[in-house]
């Protein structure tokens, strides 16, 4: 289906209703919105394609609209544009004043602050990690053939690190074809970080390509060890949304994956590149566990050098306009912060 604008129309305010209310949307109480200018008749056959089309569900034909992940995400798409700049000036002075009056008192708690902030803004569970250089860098990759159709991957990290992979093929492997490998994926992988790598879409042979997402694999793995100093603030909020309400194995599922370090190992695996923002929304997560929650995530700081994460948890049906331009003006200061105190 391709939505025209009356359907975009449509279905933006069923989204933005029910964010703020948690209600089902009738489609009369949207044929009374001003700017719709149709009749009941007309909203009714627009939802009744938005459902066949899976963006919104309807408990029977009569109820109102709950927005589906698909309606979320165009709502979000729609917001590529939205910055710091449509909260108040005041707002944006405060928050500024407050995080540089921290830093300047004890460069120790601003981490503290700069959540405290965050959270109380956009009324979520937010976390910050404090700036770091915690980007690891592949040194050397050697391919050695053990077996026709069997390679054996070293992987070499700062330290001497080493870290072996043994990967098999259905075909024979000709020599002319490693050597080539090892020099692609030398060129590809050296001196830099998983960040910088993981998006690459390559096209690639079946050999380059398993050899590639098996260094990508060890390289991540080892990224994931590393310990980040954070800040988190906000889980009370969670407790008061409706979607949590009675629901305590969900928030119970987040606690434990927040004080095993898993939640905070999901978010630094999302970072965007430094000074953007990236949405993930309900079941975009590979993790079931994390399907009943959305994350807006940024990445403050100077690439390939000292950076951080910010990070807003909270439901699927969080205000994402006003939690996008939190994020953003969140990451602008710290990262203006980060290169004062470099």
């Amino acid at each position: 289906m391709v939505l025209q604008s009356r359907d975009i129309n449509v279905l933006q305010y069923i989204v933005e209703d029910y964010i703020l209310n948690g209600l089902p949307v009738p489609s009369k109480k949207i044929a009374e919105f001003p700017e719709m200018q149709v009749s009941s008749a007309t909203i009714r056959n627009v939802v009744s394609e938005l459902e066949m089309n899976g963006y919104v569900t309807r408990p029977h034909s009569s109820a109102g609209s709950i927005p589906a992940r698909k309606a979320y995400r165009l709502y979000v798409e729609a917001l590529g544009s939205v910055n710091e700049m449509m909260l108040s000036s005041k707002l944006r002075r405060k928050v500024r004043h407050q995080l540089i009056q921290s830093v300047s008192n004890d460069i120790n708690t601003w981490g503290s602050t700069a959540v405290n902030l965050l959270s109380n803004l956009v009324g979520s569970l937010a976390i910050v990690t404090a700036p770091q250089s915690f980007q690891l860098y592949v040194n050397q990759i050697h391919v050695i053939k053990i077996q026709n159709n069997t390679l054996l991957l070293i992987v070499v990290f700062p330290g001497a690190v080493i870290k072996q992979k043994i990967l098999s093929f259905p075909n024979h492997i000709d020599q002319s074809l490693i050597d080539e490998s090892i020099t692609y994926l030398n060129h590809i992988f050296v001196n830099k970080s998983y960040h910088q790598i993981k998006d690459l879409d390559l096209p690639l042979g079946i050999v380059k390509k398993k050899l590639f997402k098996s260094v990508l694999f060890v390289l991540e793995e080892q990224q994931q060890k590393i310990q980040f100093d954070y800040r988190l603030d906000g889980l009370r909020n969670l407790l008061i949304q409706p979607e949590f309400v009675n629901r305590n194995g969900l928030l119970h599922s987040l606690v434990h994956d927040i004080e095993q370090g898993e939640l905070l190992q999901l978010i630094m695996s999302l970072m965007p590149q430094v000074c953007t923002v990236r949405v993930v929304i309900g079941d975009e997560h590979s993790n079931n566990k994390m399907r009943p929650f959305s994350l807006i995530i940024g990445c403050y700081g100077i690439s390939n050098n000292m950076i951080g994460a910010i990070a807003v948890v909270d439901s699927v049906r969080m205000q994402y306009l006003k939690g996008i331009a939190s994020v953003k003006l969140m990451v602008n200061i710290m990262t203006d912060i980060t290169r004062m105190v470099a």
